[in-house]
């Protein structure tokens, strides 16, 4: 998700920096969010899945384990508690956070006048 998060965030930062679209940058912040919230969330799974297979070895070491139970994974049930342990979890927000602020920091650049010109640096005049 970050990868495409980066993608996206870059592309309306280049429109920003190339046609001096200083409002465009306000837009980066949506998927930044959107993306933040997928992130979240997938990570919020994985750590159900993996609380629900460390469960079922624990029932298959402690010999307690029954054939019905063989093909199932059953979750604990408390997914928006493990969503937001996963939102406070240090692989989400300080990527998230960072580039939140670095949208910011091309937004006040942007308002005075700092990337003007900026784009011919790159090659896209």
């Amino acid at each position: 998700m970050q990868k495409w998060a980066v993608t996206l965030v870059s592309a309306i930062l280049v429109v920003v920096a190339k046609d001096g679209i200083n409002q465009a940058a306000i837009l980066a912040g949506i998927p930044i969010i959107l993306f933040c919230f997928l992130d979240t969330y997938y990570l919020a799974l994985e750590k159900q899945f993996r609380a629900a297979y460390n469960s079922f070895l624990n029932d298959l070491h402690n010999g307690v384990l029954t054939v019905d139970k063989l093909y199932k994974v059953i979750t604990n049930g408390k997914l928006p508690r493990t969503f937001l342990e996963a939102l406070l979890s240090l692989a989400v927000w300080p990527f998230y956070l960072g580039m939140l602020g670095l949208v910011a920091l091309a937004k006040w650049l942007a308002d005075n006048g700092l990337l003007s010109g900026c784009g011919s640096l790159v090659g896209i005049n």
